[in-house]
């Protein structure tokens, strides 16, 4: 009767953060952009173990805006830019290939639904820093992104986007980075 239990339990947990979890079950793997702690170097990366990391990417469009987490760690979060915001703009972060059942654990994560909102968002792909040949004229994909949810994250610090950047030149974005133990993000540079 346990065994049943645990597997009723799991089945509804499921349901709970990856409603669309039959759906995406037809796809072999699907892209996946992060853009906070799960990229390489981080202490939630390992949630992409066994996911294929594609390369540096960047959001297509100018539409999101980054803040600060101010309980936690310093995380950051993204959200859609709302109508009366005076500036949005794209965000830098990593493209991985996983599989549903990663999906599934970023969801549980993340609080699909409750902390963020999973959104499929269209990204651009750094050419230089791809690993697979076979995506090197890849233009764009699309891939999975978690959204901030504002009603959840109300206090939240703004951060600055990186204006001078040799990893997508001519392009103003967010970047979050890992600096000396703290989450910083990286400094402008000037001439």
């Amino acid at each position: 009767m346990q065994l049943f239990d645990d597997n009723i339990y799991h089945l509804n947990e499921r349901e709970e953060y990856t409603p669309d979890f039959s759906q995406l079950r037809m796809f072999d793997k699907v892209g996946i952009f992060v853009y906070g702690l799960e990229q390489k170097g981080h202490f939630s990366n390992y949630y992409l173990d066994g996911a294929d990391y594609i390369g540096k990417a960047l959001t297509m469009f100018d539409k999101f805006e980054m803040k600060e987490d101010g309980h936690f760690s310093s995380q950051p979060v993204v959200f859609n830019k709302v109508k009366d915001a005076p500036f949005a703009y794209r965000v830098m972060g990593e493209l991985y290939l996983g599989s549903v059942q990663h999906v599934h654990i970023l969801d549980r994560l993340h609080q699909n639904g409750q902390d963020y909102n999973r959104s499929y968002e269209k990204v651009w792909v750094d050419n230089n820093d791809l690993k697979w040949s076979r995506y090197q004229n890849m233009p764009y994909c699309n891939a999975f992104m978690y959204i901030g949810d504002r009603s959840y994250w109300r206090d939240t610090k703004p951060m600055k986007p990186d204006l001078n950047s040799a990893i997508f030149p001519n392009k103003t974005y967010y970047h979050w980075g890992f600096n000396g133990g703290r989450f910083l993000l990286p400094e402008s540079k000037s001439n």
